[in-house]
């Protein structure tokens, strides 16, 4: 099956390259969440200028230390630290395609601290399987007009980039993930793991690299 490029011609293929936020990469020092904030977005422009790319990519399976600043992650007896999506920087309200037919499932403003902030959740047929597909860390506007039941063809815009005040406190980027099983969730799901779940959450939620971000000929 051929898919619609999430950032659709908005960026050339050249400007597009993988970053790594591995704590190999990113070490992040002040204990707070702007601190995350501030040295988070410090990074990502600086990869940028030396990549000389506008957008960057990665993270499946990716073990991170960004998340212990937020008690919504940071716990003593569980520490969520694996990333279980696909993160899309680009600059905010930087819109959004639908790769394939999408139908709205659920939506919500998921507003702790460093949270996902705006929320869709999608389902389609992704690989020939029911399936959901989360969109995270969106602008607010883009959760404004929508119903759940709401179609979506490939190639339509679905929604925005959320800046900082409305995406959960991050640097502009798309969270994306695909699910499985919701297991009940409406408008989220964990979108982080701790090592004793990783087995389950790796089956329920594949690796979505294989959705393209741009157009291949410029």
């Amino acid at each position: 099956m051929t898919y619609f490029p999430l950032l659709n011609n908005q960026f050339a293929y050249s400007q597009i390259q993988a970053v790594d936020l591995s704590p190999a990469s990113i070490v992040i020092r002040e204990s707070s969440p702007e601190g995350t904030y501030e040295q988070l977005d410090a990074y990502i422009n600086e990869q940028m200028q030396q990549k000389n790319v506008k957008v960057l990519y990665g993270g499946y399976l990716e073990i991170r230390h960004l998340y212990q600043n937020s008690p919504h992650f940071s716990n003593p007896a569980k520490n969520r630290n694996i990333h279980l999506g696909w993160d899309i920087w680009a600059p905010e309200f930087t819109d959004l395609y639908a790769p394939l037919p999408l139908i709205v499932h659920s939506f919500a403003y998921n507003d702790q601290i460093l949270d996902y902030g705006a929320t869709i959740v999608f389902s389609c047929m992704l690989q020939n399987t029911p399936s959901y597909l989360l969109m995270g860390h969106l602008s607010l506007k883009s959760i404004e007009n929508i119903a759940v039941g709401q179609t979506f063809e490939a190639g339509d815009i679905v929604a925005q980039l959320g800046p900082k005040a409305e995406n959960g406190g991050w640097p502009p980027h798309l969270h994306l993930q695909w699910i499985l099983d919701m297991n009940g969730y409406e408008g989220d799901y964990p979108g982080v793991c701790s090592e004793d779940e990783i087995e389950y959450q790796r089956a329920n939620c594949p690796d979505p690299s294989f959705l393209p971000l741009a157009f291949t000929t410029e």
